[in-house]
C-alpha cells in the first residue's frame, strides 16, 4: 500500500494561497466573501476551513471543511476568472 506523504511543497503552498486569496476576496471583487482557516497540524485530508459569511457580512458559524489540490495533474481547465475544474479522478 503507498502511504500519503506529509509536509507541503512550494506547489501545495502556492494553492493554498490562491485558495485563500479567492475566499477571502469580496464578492464584488470575483471572490466568494468567506472566511479561510488554514490547518496550521500535519495532515493528509482537511488543508482549511471555509466560514460562510451572510449577505448581511455576518459570520454564520457553518464551516466547510476543504482539501486543496494545486499540482497541473488536478487540473484539466482554466476559466477566465482563474478558478480551475479538478478532475474527479486521477
Amino acid at each position: 500500500m503507498k502511504l500519503p506523504k506529509v509536509g507541503m511543497t512550494p506547489t501545495e503552498k502556492l494553492g493554498v494561497a490562491e485558495v485563500s486569496t479567492a475566499v477571502f476576496r469580496p464578492v464584488d471583487e470575483g471572490g466568494l466573501g468567506f472566511i479561510y482557516r488554514n490547518v496550521p497540524e500535519v495532515d493528509v485530508g482537511v488543508d482549511g476551513h471555509i466560514e460562510i459569511v451572510n449577505a448581511a457580512r455576518e459570520a454564520t458559524g457553518k464551516f466547510v471543511g476543504v482539501q486543496i489540490k494545486a499540482g497541473q495533474s488536478w487540473f484539466k481547465k482554466r476559466w477566465p476568472n482563474g478558478l480551475r475544474q479538478v478532475r474527479r479522478r486521477r
